[in-house]
């Protein structure tokens, strides 16, 4: 898709001209090319409750016929929602490299660098990225998780032709396990009376 956007349109005195814009589009001809390598979350969709963490793993998988020497990369997230609180090379990884959480935390962007001097090929773990819900994120918000890579080559320099699958994370509404306080002491059996001016009430005794 090819979007014109116009900012100012004025004639020789200064005066806005009306203006019609005609947008277009490139459409691709032919099979698409196979990818060499791509880029993907392991668990693509993930579910976090307030108050507690989520971990996002994050590897490159890449063919049999070809290797991957470096790779820089971003995850963009909702700042609103989410955000990243620690970022750590995955323990099975074997490459070199790089995880800044801060990297632009106002549009909610996290940068990688991955190295392997003599090159890597097949499922590559790379970083653990964990991730906790912001304070006033309302629960069911998605943030999307966008990936876009900037540089995947070989180790001769050569770009690889690759492909992201994005994911998101769902904010749920509270644990389903929460634990209780109930009123009442732990030796009554059943409930525990209450009374107030008069009225009188039962509740389950404290578990």
């Amino acid at each position: 898709q090819l979007a014109l956007a116009v900012l100012q349109f004025v004639d020789t005195l200064g005066n806005d001209l009306p203006v019609a814009i005609s947008d277009g589009a490139i459409a691709i001809d032919g099979a698409p090319l196979p990818v060499d390598a791509t880029v993907r979350l392991t668990d693509r969709y993930g579910l976090i409750i307030p108050g507690q963490n989520l971990v996002v793993a994050i590897a490159v998988d890449v063919t049999d016929t070809h290797s991957l020497a470096a790779a820089t990369f971003l995850l963009q997230y909702n700042p609103q929602l989410v955000r990243p609180v620690q970022c750590v090379r995955a323990a099975a990884s074997s490459l070199l490299g790089s995880c800044n959480p801060a990297f632009n935390l106002s549009q909610g962007l996290v940068k990688f660098n991955a190295l392997s001097g003599e090159g890597a090929s097949g499922l590559l773990p790379l970083f653990d990225l964990t991730f906790e819900v912001a304070a006033a994120a309302p629960s069911a918000a998605v943030s999307p998780l966008a990936i876009t890579v900037l540089n995947l080559v070989d180790p001769a320099g050569t770009a690889l032709r690759w492909q992201a699958e994005d994911g998101s994370i769902t904010i749920a509404t509270g644990p389903a396990d929460a634990a209780q306080i109930l009123v009442g002491a732990p030796e009554t059996d059943g409930v525990f009376a209450l009374s107030q001016g008069g009225a009188s009430s039962s509740a389950a005794r404290w578990m």
